[in-house]
């Protein structure tokens, strides 16, 4: 190393260092192995200091070959700073280097090690990046050196009005996207530490006249106050006959603090009586800043939230629907606290357009078609529980309409609601209904006695369902039916059909031999989207009797499934014996062998192996040509010594 170079800290512990990295650089090393090797030593040299002692050396010593390393580890969380009193010689140390570096054009390196030279805080440290930033940015010729002052000094900090300005004026192309990357909380209206400077409104007017609308509506965001933006937004709403165009106007000039300004919720309810649809997408992703105060009630009291008086048509109730799904479906604020109140809020407004257009039939149809469409387009339709009085107000208006789209909101649970309902559907003989409600009935889990059922509920149903056992068919029809309605989204944990419920012991337990003497059933039960009615199909297909070997031979691929799939333990096992059962022939066998040999390869450890490898074990034993030659037996005959 060159002796002219100045020494730091301790003498001898930077000649120990030195040291070191003159002997192992002048090892027969590969690049590779020789980067390895210091970062070793790195880990053992430690302290402040050790980036100033050997990086401008081995800049100096070959920077082509470690100008990638030097600069993975000053971009490392592994470099260390550099301390806020360092003493003179480092100070100076580093300085020299960062000179070279300029000189060479090394300008990441330069820009990674020139934040570590940087002995300020706060607004010094802006000061301080700013003087060298301008000091360069005058001398340069033209814009290709320009731009490279900018990449020099692309370091994290917020520009001043000032410095913006000065950049702006001198060069716009070359300093625009600087400007907008280094534009900080300074430049935002309102912020703790804002540069209220007349030198903002300066660049936003050269920006504009400049016809850079990126720099003009950023700055405009962050600037605008109040009263101007709300005149600026009118008039985009006045003047924008394109209803795609108007959600991005208005976003490129929301402002970017939070506006909680009073007048604002009806603002918001304003422009959107105005525009209708047009605006809602805006508004919808801003509503959150009124939440907590009372512009958020106060837009959807004046934004037409309540269904509409004397407006019948169509983009009416689109708006209605549309403002109901934004406050209630939408509302992610405390949203767990507020669904009840929310389900309630939601179930009102639906009775209040059944109420309100009693003598209007076909307006009110309009209106709950136009909100079940908005409910299915957004995925929220399982959102809302119908109460029992709006359920019914909607079957009298329109049996369809509880077949359709409102179906997925019927709701039953024991505290009553649903009782009502389902009464006006078995007075109705309405078997849609009734077999949703039943599907719902069954999955209660009573948690103490029976009594806790409600009697209301279940005996109909029992009572309903047990007159059609003299038909089986007819029962094995509506069943299926019933239980392909079954989600286990909905079922409890600890839910076993029959536990305590009645309703659910008929359908799973009682009417086995029904279904077994129905191939149709038997099918509907196997394709059904619960795991536990598929289960039942594999317990009547497992069981030992010729009827249920054959129905299993026959649903041999649907049987396949409940290999891969997953299930409850349970319910695989009795998979497991419809599939004994459906390897009637050598064809079968295989088919089932080669699923379940994938099977074995799962990685669930709550996956049955064991009862998997009796099964593959049985199969094996039954048809020995489908042995591999792994699983042939092998015999060891003991031989005295």
């Amino acid at each position: 190393m060159s002796d002219d170079i100045p020494s730091l800290g301790n003498p001898d512990r930077a000649q120990a260092l030195r040291r070191e990295l003159d002997e192992l650089l002048t090892r027969d090393l590969d690049d590779d192995e020789l980067v390895d090797q210091l970062r070793q030593r790195l880990d053992q040299w430690g302290g402040e200091s050790r980036l100033h002692v050997w990086a401008p050396d081995l800049y100096r010593r070959d920077r082509d070959r470690f100008r990638a390393s030097i600069l993975e580890y000053l971009e490392s969380d592994d470099a260390s700073p550099v301390p806020l009193v360092p003493d003179s010689t480092q100070k100076e140390r580093l300085e020299q280097w960062l000179r070279e570096l300029e000189s060479d054009g090394e300008l990441e390196l330069f820009r990674a090690l020139y934040p570590r030279t940087l002995h300020e805080r706060g607004k010094k440290r802006t000061e301080c990046i700013e003087s060298d930033l301008l000091e360069r940015y005058r001398e340069a010729d033209d814009r290709r050196e320009r731009e490279q002052v900018l990449q020099m000094f692309d370091v994290s900090f917020g520009i001043t009005a000032e410095t913006a300005l000065e950049l702006y004026t001198t060069d716009p192309d070359a300093s625009r996207d600087f400007i907008l990357r280094h534009l900080g909380r300074n430049s935002v209206r309102g912020a703790h530490d804002y540069d209220d400077a007349p030198q903002w409104e300066e660049l936003r007017e050269k920006a504009q006249s400049h016809e850079d609308e990126e720099l003009y509506f950023e700055l405009y965001r962050r600037q605008v106050p109040f009263r101007q933006w709300k005149i600026d937004v009118q008039r985009v709403v006045r003047k924008t006959f394109n209803p795609e165009e108007m959600p991005r106007k208005l976003e490129r000039r929301h402002p970017i603090r939070p506006l909680g300004e009073e007048g604002l919720g009806s603002f918001f309810a304003g422009i959107v009586r105005k525009q209708r649809e047009a605006v809602l997408p805006y508004v919808s992703r801003h509503l959150d800043e009124l939440k907590g105060t009372g512009e958020y009630e106060k837009f959807f009291e004046e934004a037409n939230i309540r269904s509409p008086n004397t407006a019948r048509d169509q983009e009416s109730w689109k708006l209605w629907a549309e403002l109901l799904l934004i406050r209630y479906a939408n509302d992610e604020y405390d949203r767990r606290r507020r669904w009840r109140s929310n389900n309630r809020s939601y179930n009102n407004e639906i009775q209040r357009v059944v109420d309100r257009d009693a003598d209007s039939r076909e307006a009110t149809l309009e209106a709950l078609q136009v909100l079940a469409d908005k409910l299915t387009q957004s995925g929220s339709l399982r959102d809302f529980e119908l109460l029992d009085e709006t359920a019914i107000a909607i079957y009298e208006l329109s049996p369809s309409l509880l077949h359709g789209p409102f179906r997925a909101q019927l709701s039953v649970n024991a505290s009553g609601n649903g009782a009502s309902m389902l009464e006006r559907a078995l007075d109705a003989d309405d078997r849609e209904l009734i077999d949703e409600l039943a599907s719902q009935i069954m999955l209660f889990q009573p948690e103490e006695s029976e009594s806790d059922l409600p009697d209301e509920l279940v005996d109909p149903l029992i009572s309903r369902y047990t007159s059609l056992l003299d038909e089986p068919q007819t029962f094995t029809q509506r069943a299926t039916r019933v239980l392909g309605r079954i989600d286990d989204r909905d079922i409890q944990e600890e839910w076993h059909p029959g536990d305590s419920n009645p309703l659910a012991g008929l359908f799973f337990e009682r009417a086995e031999e029904l279904y077994i003497d129905d191939p149709a059933s038997i099918r509907d039960l196997l394709e059904a989207e619960s795991s536990h009615v598929r289960g039942l199909a594999y317990r009547i297909l497992g069981r030992d009797e010729p009827e249920a070997r054959r129905l299993a031979d026959q649903h041999l691929n649907l049987l396949r499934a409940c290999l891969l799939a997953r299930l409850p333990e349970h319910v695989r096992r009795w998979g497991f014996d419809a599939l004994l059962n459906a390897a009637h022939d050598e064809d079968n066998a295989a088919a089932i062998l080669q699923q379940a040999r994938r099977a074995l390869q799962m990685p669930d450890e709550h996956y049955p192996k064991d009862d998997l490898s009796m099964l593959v074990g049985r199969l094996l034993q039954r048809w020995p040509s489908l042995r591999r030659k792994a699983e042939q037996p092998t015999v060891y005959e003991w031989m005295p010594t």
